[in-house]
């Protein structure tokens, strides 16, 4: 059984790192520097994209 997620590969991702449609002002911060050091590590820059809130939960 193969575990392993992949985030970059041949330059693009699939992946979105998500944020609560009321996230707080650190957790904004979190998610941007996320985004930041990926970048820099991998040269692509994997979009952020805010949760919306949905009537039930999974």
């Amino acid at each position: 059984m193969n575990n392993e997620w992949v985030l970059i590969e041949n330059s693009s991702t699939d992946w979105t790192i998500v944020i609560g449609e009321q996230a707080s002002p650190s957790e904004v911060y979190a998610g941007a520097e996320l985004q930041a050091y990926l970048r820099e590590i991998t040269g692509v820059t994997v979009p952020i994209k805010k949760r919306r809130r949905s009537g039930h939960t999974p």
